[in-house]
């Protein structure tokens, strides 16, 4: 008997055991998934905002990135030319500064060989770089032989650094002259150099030259200019042809106009009308009294 009162309350324990066990494992779920009274979709907004956090800085560090980009501080300019059709072509190197856009010098090498024929240096002063190309290729001295030139200042006329071939040295040369000389023109037919520049004399007057250069072979040579140059008070002008280089030259005409010509240029005067014939040799208005140096100018 006292067996079977044992087993009763044994059995008893147990399920008051199993009852605690399964209201334990009932509380812990419904914590789980109780409802605070908080909104689903501020998560998911406050997800969503997180991400277009995440994206912003990404989006602006990929734009500081592409600022941090820099143009390079020096680039090239590169052209390949023949001296003559007996000559190998040659590669002409402009390096060129981006701070200020300054030429740094010019090298020559043999395209073929890749022997470096030469190396140029420019001007101190002048080594500015004025058009889109930095280098052009023509023959200025009428020998048959391609000549190098730089355009590398402009104020009111254009300033050409000449690099002039030389058959003896297989070189180029530079020439100061040239570089003094102004708006170029060339005239092939009559192997002439021809300028055409402004000079400015003081404040309102503009003296204005057409000038004619010959080559020696060593040298150009002034051989004929006009010049139209105003009074102090802009009232007449003085035009005059002459012939020789400065500091000796011969007056061919001289005559004075009665008006300044800048604003005012009468080319029907009988005295005037013979240098603006076309095609005589003076053809003010002619096109060959055009630059050569006909690209962009910066």
């Amino acid at each position: 008997m006292k067996s079977y009162y044992i087993k009763v309350i044994c059995f008893l324990v147990s399920v008051l055991l199993i009852a605690g066990t399964f209201a334990g494992c009932a509380k812990n779920g419904n914590e789980d998934e109780s409802y605070d009274g908080s909104n689903p979709m501020d998560s998911e907004e406050s997800i969503l905002s997180q991400n277009e956090d995440e994206s912003d800085k990404l989006m602006s560090s990929q734009i500081e990135d592409s600022n941090d980009i820099s143009e390079p501080e020096s680039y090239n300019q590169i052209f390949t030319f023949k001296v003559n059709s007996d000559m190998p072509e040659y590669k002409c190197e402009v390096f060129i500064s981006n701070e200020g856009r300054i030429i740094d010098g010019l090298t020559i090498t043999n395209t073929q060989t890749s022997d470096l024929i030469q190396t140029l240096a420019v001007s101190d002063i002048n080594n500015s770089v004025i058009t889109e190309s930095a280098a052009y290729f023509m023959d200025v001295t009428f020998d048959g032989n391609i000549d190098i030139l730089v355009p590398c200042n402009v104020t009111r006329n254009l300033c050409i650094a000449a690099y002039l071939w030389d058959s003896e040295s297989m070189q180029f040369v530079y020439y100061q002259k040239f570089e003094e000389m102004g708006n170029i023109a060339i005239d092939p037919d009559n192997k002439k150099i021809l300028t055409h520049n402004d000079i400015w004399l003081d404040a309102g007057r503009i003296a204005d030259f057409y000038s004619v250069f010959s080559f020696d072979g060593n040298d150009f040579i002034l051989e004929k200019q006009v010049g139209f140059v105003p009074s102090e008070d802009l009232t007449t002008t003085v035009f005059s042809e002459t012939e020789g280089e400065y500091g000796s030259q011969t007056t061919i005409t001289e005559f004075e106009l009665s008006y300044d010509y800048n604003t005012n240029l009468d080319k029907s005067d009988e005295r005037l009308a013979p240098y603006y014939v076309s095609g005589s040799f003076w053809d003010l208005d002619g096109s060959k009294w055009e630059s050569i140096i006909n690209d962009k100018l910066y």
